[in-house]
């Protein structure tokens, strides 16, 4: 199944925020942090293909959110209610989930 079909939410990762990435969300961005990285809650609804898109315009360097932990996962899945986009996708082979710079989506078998 391939992402760019499936409307949800979106979730930025950010290097900075400020009226420029609200803007950018229709004006209703909600920033977070939690540790060392900062987001932008963008709670519009468009398809996994131009919520990427929208990352790489608002600022050089923002991406869709890559999770690197349980912790982290969890206050992301607590940002959007579980309903968002994150910046790992299966379209270069249909069924192998890799995040933009190629590493592996998920550890474990294919239920998680």
């Amino acid at each position: 199944m391939k992402l760019e079909f499936l409307p949800a939410l979106t979730i930025v990762a950010l290097l900075a925020w400020g009226p420029t990435a609200r803007a950018q969300c229709g004006g209703a961005g909600i920033p977070a942090a939690s540790g060392a990285s900062e987001y932008l809650y963008c709670g519009t609804d468009e398809l996994w293909g131009a919520a990427d898109a929208d990352c790489a315009t608002v600022a050089p360097g923002w991406t869709l959110t890559r999770v690197e932990d349980s912790s982290e996962n969890a206050f992301v899945r607590g940002l959007g209610g579980g309903n968002l986009w994150l910046g790992g996708d299966d379209q270069a082979v249909d069924g192998q989930w890799r995040w933009r710079d190629g590493d592996q989506f998920w550890q474990g078998d294919d239920n998680g």
